[in-house]
């Protein structure tokens, strides 16, 4: 492959939106295995001062009672081998942010006025494609 055809593979956007789409679904659903599959076993996510393992970042997800996470827009990809870099906007919206005391999380540290409203997330995601699937290695937010 080429080094130009690396960046932003119309293949390699509908494979993260289809993969977003499938773990939003899953979130959604409280669905911890499948949720927990989207997941690279040394997975990693730093959202503010938190830095997550996979276990950690499920128990967060499936805490809080998400009813929508959609792709805005996937601003790049580049893919090198088997990883896919993936830059991306994201529509979050959920009817509870409850507290998570066992993360640290204490309060209205997820503002919850803000998630019943949605707010829109950036983020930086490295995948690894594992067949016809993605999982995700590690991402850091941003709101």
């Amino acid at each position: 492959m080429s080094a130009a055809a690396e960046w932003d593979a119309p293949a390699d956007g509908a494979l993260v939106s289809a993969t977003f789409d499938a773990w939003a679904a899953a979130v959604i659903a409280k669905d911890r295995p499948l949720v927990e599959s989207f997941h690279d076993d040394g997975f990693r996510v730093r959202l503010g001062d938190l830095m997550l393992d996979k276990a950690k970042h499920a128990t967060l997800e499936l805490s809080v009672a998400v009813r929508e996470m959609s792709i805005i827009e996937i601003t790049s990809t580049r893919r090198i081998g088997d990883m896919l870099l993936v830059w991306s906007k994201h529509l979050i919206r959920a009817d509870a942010v409850p507290p998570i005391p066992e993360l640290g999380l204490e309060g209205d540290w997820g503002n919850e006025a803000a998630a019943r409203e949605g707010f829109v997330q950036t983020e930086f995601t490295v995948w690894r494609q594992e067949g016809d699937r993605l999982k995700c290695l590690m991402f850091e937010a941003r709101t």
